[in-house]
């Protein structure tokens, strides 16, 4: 993916996304933080009942991804299986990756 400019990276991002039959429905979206950093920011929510919440920040001029974070929730899984969380919604968490700065 393309980390030259920030219309390009959102670009490449969202046509990611589009019209794959595996994902149900996502809030991706790229922010500006500053004149040269962006945040990718958002969840991705698969047809198979699984949500990836995704954080990242982009330097666009020396390409670096500054942090990160994944999250991947497992919204289908019953409530014996898993408490329930603030929203009192059973889910299923598993931290793919953490937090990682350079």
């Amino acid at each position: 993916m393309n980390l030259d400019t920030y219309s390009d990276y959102a670009r490449g991002l969202l046509f990611l996304l589009a019209d794959r039959a595996t994902i149900a429905s996502h809030t991706l979206a790229v922010y500006t933080v500053h004149q040269t950093v962006g945040v990718p920011r958002g969840e991705i929510v698969f047809c198979s009942g699984y949500v990836l919440r995704v954080f990242e920040q982009i330097d666009f001029v020396t390409h670096p991804i500054l942090n990160y974070s994944y999250e991947l929730i497992n919204e289908l899984c019953s409530a014996e299986s898993a408490p329930p969380d603030r929203g009192g919604r059973a889910t299923d968490q598993r931290e793919v990756t953490s937090s990682s700065t350079r």
